[in-house]
C-alpha cells in the first residue's frame, strides 16, 4: 500500500494522474471493480500495469499442488483477467 501511495504522489507531482488499485488478480469481481473505478475516474483505461506474480523456487518434485495452483492462478489467470 505504501509503495502505491508513493508512486501515486510521484506521478501526480509530475503532472500525471493515476489510480492505484490493489486487488487479488485471481478474483474476477475485484478486477471488475478496479476496471469500473478506472472508467469512472478516467473514462477508460490507456495503460494497465500488472506487477503481480507468484513463484516457487522449489524443484518439480518438491513443488506442492497448492503452490503450483497459486503460481498458475496469479501468473496465468490473473494476467488474462487483467
Amino acid at each position: 500500500m505504501a509503495v502505491s501511495f508513493i508512486l501515486m504522489c510521484l506521478v501526480e507531482a509530475a503532472g500525471g494522474k493515476c489510480l492505484p488499485c490493489i486487488v487479488d488478480v485471481r478474483d474476477e469481481s475485484q478486477i471488475q471493480a478496479a476496471v469500473e473505478a478506472a472508467v469512472k475516474t478516467f473514462g477508460g483505461i490507456d495503460i494497465l500495469v500488472n506487477n503481480a506474480s507468484a513463484i516457487s523456487l522449489t524443484g518439480t518434485l518438491e513443488t506442492s499442488m497448492k503452490k503450483y495452483d497459486l503460481m498458475h492462478h496469479v501468473n496465468t489467470r490473473g494476467t488474462y483477467l487483467t
